[in-house]
C-alpha cells in the first residue's frame, strides 16, 4: 500500500525533511567535451538514449547540465520539480535542445549540412527566430568543446562575396577568374592555392553595392582581389580571409574600406580581431577609409561620399566601441587606427557613407589611395 502525504508528514516533521522526500530521483545528463570530433553521432545517440530511458522507462525527471565555455554550468529539469518557482521557459529550451540533437545525430549519420535557416523553417513555431539556432548551436559547440560549429554538421547560409582576377582552389571548392561568387565551405585548416604573383592585394568592402561597382573596373580588378561581406561579416567571411592570410606571401597586401561611422569601425575589427578563435581573424587586414577628415578637408575630389551628422546613438555607439578598444584584451592588435578615426567623428559629429548614388565614384577613391599609401590609415 502506498503512503500517502500524511505519512510523509508524520515521518518528516520537518518542512526541509518533507521537500526531501517528496522530491523526486532524478537523472543527470551531462554534455561533457568529446575527446575526438568524429564521434558526435555516437556521442548524440548516446546522450538521446539516456534521455529516453529516463522519461519513457524510468519515468524519472531529468535534469540537463550543460557545461559553457565561461566555466560555468546551465541546468535544466524536464520535467520541473522541486521547491523553488517553476521556470516557464525550461520545457521550451529542453525542447529546442533535444530538436537540434536529434537534426545533429540525422545529419551526422547521412553525412549531410544544413544551413541554420533550413533548421529554423522546420520548426519555426519552436524557434520563433532564426538567432535562437545560432545561440543553441554555440552552447552545443561549447558543452562538447568542438574547435568549429561547422563539426555539428548545421552551418550558416553562404552570405560573402568574393571577385578573384585568377583561379583559386579552396579545400574543394574551385573559383574562376574574373568571376563573382558566393564564399565557399571550407574548413578550418584548408589552404588556398592559386598563381600569388598575379595577385597584388586583397580588399574588403562592406557593401555588396560598392562590391558590385568596382567588380566592373578593370583597373581595379586584374590584380586585386575583392571581398564583401555585405554588412557585418558572418564566420565563413572571416574564416575565408584568415586562410588568404596564411596562403598568401607577404608581398600581398590586405585592405579593408568601410563607412566613416562607427558601425564601419566595428564592421572592421570584426575582421581584423577576434578573442575567441585565431580561425576568424585576419590582422594584416589595413583600414584605409573612408577617413572622414579627408572629406571635410575636400582633399580628394570624390562625389557621391555623403557627409552626414552623427545622431545621439552614433556617438554613444562610439564611444561604446572607443572603451571596448581600450580594453587591455585587445592589445596584440593594432587599433590606433580605428580609435583616430573614431575620435575625429566625434570631434566633427560627422559621418560618410558610401552610397551608391548618382555621380558616386568610389573607384576613384580607391585608385587615389593606392597611390598614397603614406598617407593617414596606413
Amino acid at each position: 500500500m502506498r503512503k500517502s502525504l500524511i505519512d510523509y508528514s508524520e515521518e518528516n516533521p520537518s518542512r526541509k525533511g518533507l521537500c526531501d522526500c517528496l522530491t523526486p530521483r532524478s537523472r543527470d545528463i551531462i554534455l561533457s567535451p568529446m575527446q575526438y570530433p568524429n564521434t558526435i553521432a555516437a556521442e548524440t545517440h548516446k546522450l538521446l538514449s539516456f534521455m529516453k530511458n529516463a522519461t519513457e522507462q524510468q519515468t524519472q525527471p531529468m535534469c540537463l547540465l550543460i557545461h559553457s565555455k565561461r566555466k560555468t554550468i546551465l541546468s535544466y529539469k524536464f520535467p520541473y520539480f522541486g521547491p523553488s518557482k517553476p521556470c516557464e521557459s525550461s520545457a521550451e529550451k529542453v525542447a529546442i535542445l533535444l530538436y537540434l540533437l536529434r537534426c545533429i545525430l540525422v545529419k551526422s549519420k547521412l553525412g549531410e549540412k544544413s544551413t541554420i535557416r533550413d533548421i529554423f523553417y522546420l520548426n519555426v513555431e519552436l524557434f520563433r527566430k532564426q538567432q535562437v539556432v545560432s545561440d543553441w548551436l554555440r552552447i552545443i559547440q561549447e558543452a562538447f568543446e568542438l574547435p568549429s560549429r561547422d563539426c555539428l554538421q548545421i552551418v550558416a547560409a553562404q552570405k560573402g562575396l568574393c571577385h578573384t582576377p585568377v583561379a583559386l582552389i579552396c579545400d574543394n571548392s574551385h573559383l574562376n577568374e574574373n568571376n563573382t561568387t558566393l564564399i565557399p565551405y571550407m574548413k578550418q585548416n584548408c589552404d588556398v592555392s592559386t598563381d600569388w604573383t598575379k595577385i597584388k592585394r586583397v580588399i574588403v568592402l562592406e557593401k555588396d553595392a560598392i562590391f558590385n561597382k568596382l567588380i566592373r573596373t578593370r583597373k581595379v580588378t586584374f590584380d586585386t582581389l575583392v571581398v564583401s561581406g555585405k554588412g557585418y561579416p558572418d564566420f565563413l567571411t572571416r574564416l575565408f580571409l584568415n586562410r588568404l592570410m596564411n596562403s598568401a606571401p607577404s608581398s600581398v597586401l590586405f585592405e579593408i574600406f568601410v563607412d566613416s561611422d562607427p558601425y564601419g569601425i566595428d564592421i572592421a575589427t570584426k575582421y581584423t580581431c577576434n578573442l575567441d578563435n585565431r580561425f576568424y581573424e585576419c590582422p594584416r587586414l589595413r583600414y584605409r577609409g573612408v577617413f572622414i577628415h579627408e572629406l571635410l578637408a575636400n582633399s580628394v575630389n570624390i562625389t557621391g561620399l555623403q557627409l552626414l551628422p552623427l545622431t545621439l546613438r552614433d556617438a554613444v555607439y562610439a564611444r561604446n566601441l572607443l572603451k571596448k578598444l581600450a580594453t587591455k584584451n585587445l592589445e596584440n592588435w593594432n587599433t590606433t587606427h580605428f580609435t583616430r578615426e573614431l575620435q575625429r567623428q566625434l570631434f566633427f559629429c560627422k559621418k560618410a557613407e558610401m552610397n551608391t548614388v548618382a555621380n558616386c565614384t568610389f573607384e576613384d577613391y580607391f585608385l587615389e589611395r593606392k597611390n598614397k599609401l603614406g598617407r593617414a590609415g596606413n
